[in-house]
């Protein structure tokens, strides 16, 4: 076989293959992106507004896909049944006393990161879609009756129920991205894998490179930092206590205003313990240190108040300190309703805003608010980035 022949198999080869990573990319999300490149007339010298373009359809039909593949029960044993759907907060009880009309529709703000600049803009949302996510079956919702159902009343099993569901958000969140991941990159590997095995039948002298890029499946100590950065030992924790009704096994902290606040929030916060300068890290070499998940939910009630629930898993004493300090904060309202308004921006995505209250303010404290969101965060370990923030819960932005 002469070199042109040789190539041309290798070409035919190629093309055949080639199949196989399209079928990863197929379905109706990806149908713009596909059109847009198939009318593209010189594919080989695309103009930079084109490959702009290009960015932009892949990054939209991607998130796409992600949101489409996301539905997996938090609790996910033999009992799981029915529709995958659930709200982190309440959206008839709670989130309907943030609501302001934006444009004909009843809808709250959120903060929603563009693809384009990566910045993080305050956008409004659908009440009905706000604060939904695909984290619990259908059967396993209904572990959240007693707080959907009832009013505020205080209770250990309420505080557990708002924080187990702050916990199982943010946990979602991290897991679906993560398994949507480590799928793509399975499925890419799969279908790269007949291409090098074409590639290597042939004697190009590069069957040692391709053989390397072969392996680019999830490793084994890889799915296991996966589940350290999820916190997946506190997932089983809170399976548990709430099927042995061991509300105790977290510590709570509340607060409550008395007025309604601008603002609703479900979500962990990833929080480090110091004494004094110094860090408090719990490490071995076999369970690298990613902080402790600190719970919070602020949450407008029936009664026309705010409460705020934070909580902590006992089972981690490093994480008394920071429960400590914020308690010596309570004792000055005024201080704990700062921290609280920095630690939500800062450390949570999944909150909500009044879009009301958004038009109240004037243009320099707006961008407090968005500068405090987008601000560079310092690398672990991670010291607080100390900036100004707006209170969300000072008495000036009580809704009416």
């Amino acid at each position: 076989m002469d070199d042109l022949e040789k190539l041309q198999e290798i070409a035919n080869n190629l093309t055949k293959q080639a199949s196989n990573i399209e079928s990863v990319f197929q379905g109706k999300v990806f149908k713009q992106l596909h059109n847009y490149y198939d009318n593209l007339k010189d594919k080989s010298n695309l103009s930079i507004e084109e490959r702009e373009r290009l960015n932009d359809l892949g990054k939209k039909a991607f998130s796409k896909d992600h949101e489409n593949k996301q539905k997996s029960c938090f609790i996910n044993n033999d009992e799981c049944n029915g529709k995958m759907n659930a709200h982190s907060i309440q959206r008839k009880g709670q989130l309907s006393k943030l609501m302001g009309v934006v444009d004909g529709k009843e809808q709250v703000l959120q903060f929603i990161e563009n693809p384009k600049t990566l910045i993080k803009e305050l956008k409004p949302i659908d009440i009905k879609k706000a604060s939904t996510f695909y984290g619990f079956c259908h059967k396993h919702d209904q572990i959240f009756e007693p707080i959907d159902q009832n009013t505020f009343t205080s209770s250990k099993q309420e505080h557990f129920l708002y924080s187990f569901r702050s916990f199982a958000f943010s946990y979602h969140n991290v897991k679906s991205f993560q398994d949507y991941t480590s799928n793509l990159v399975e499925d890419l590997s799969n279908a790269i894998s007949p291409i090098i095995d074409s590639l290597t039948s042939f004697d190009l002298g590069i069957a040692n490179e391709l053989n390397r890029t072969k392996n680019s499946s999830i490793s084994n100590e890889q799915q296991e930092l996966l589940k350290l950065v999820r916190f997946e030992k506190y997932r089983n924790f809170l399976i548990e206590y709430e099927k042995n009704k061991t509300y105790a096994q977290l510590e709570y902290l509340t607060y409550e205003a008395n007025y309604l606040c601008p603002i609703a929030c479900s979500s962990w916060m990833v929080m480090h313990s110091t004494v004094g300068v110094n860090f408090i890290i719990n490490q071995s070499d076999s369970t690298p240190y990613y902080g402790y998940p600190i719970l919070i939910s602020v949450l407008p009630n029936a009664e026309n108040k705010t409460t705020i629930v934070l909580a902590r898993f006992k089972c981690n004493p490093e994480s008394q300190f920071i429960f400590k300090e914020l308690n010596n904060l309570k004792k000055e309202s005024k201080k704990f309703e700062e921290e609280i308004s920095k630690l939500i921006v800062e450390k949570t995505e999944n909150f909500y805003l009044q879009p009301n209250f958004w038009n109240y303010l004037d243009e320099r404290e707006k961008d407090i608010i968005m500068n405090g969101k987008n601000s560079d965060k310092t690398v672990f370990p991670e010291k607080r980035t100390e900036f100004e923030m707006i209170n969300f819960f000072d008495k000036k932005f009580k809704l009416k």
